[in-house]
């Protein structure tokens, strides 16, 4: 019973290629959609984030990313809830206006122009 050639060759193909896909790179493989890279952005904690498919990811302004093992993954195209999160026009509510008393107003107005009055006359007292 004698295997061609050929089979064997595919067989033998196939098999080099789930090992590479099971070993991967020391043991990571990038998640789906994702592409992998060594460096860890300094200060990514510092970016904008949030949680999606279960973990924080984080947006660079560019690209979104996430800590995979002791490496970062970036998403090869952005996913649609991402887009949407980043596209959003968060505001910040109104602020509380305060009334203001003009009284108060025109006591310290008046308190600074007294101080201003006293330091005149202690420059010319001293010449």
């Amino acid at each position: 019973m004698s295997q061609s050639p050929k089979v064997i060759a595919i067989v033998l193909a196939g098999l080099a290629l789930s090992a590479c896909t099971i070993q991967g790179r020391a043991g990571y493989a990038a998640p789906p959609g994702a592409v992998e890279v060594s460096s860890v952005p300094v200060g990514y904690d510092r970016y904008p984030s949030t949680v999606y498919e279960g973990r924080t990811v984080y947006y660079d302004g560019h690209r979104w990313g996430y800590p995979h093992g002791n490496r970062w993954a970036y998403y090869r195209s952005e996913p649609q809830q991402l887009v949407r999160y980043r596209t959003t026009v968060r505001s910040a509510p109104p602020a509380q206006r305060r009334e203001v008393d003009r009284r108060e107003v025109d006591r310290r107005e008046a308190e600074r122009r007294e101080a201003e009055r006293r330091e005149a006359e202690r420059r010319h007292g001293r010449r």
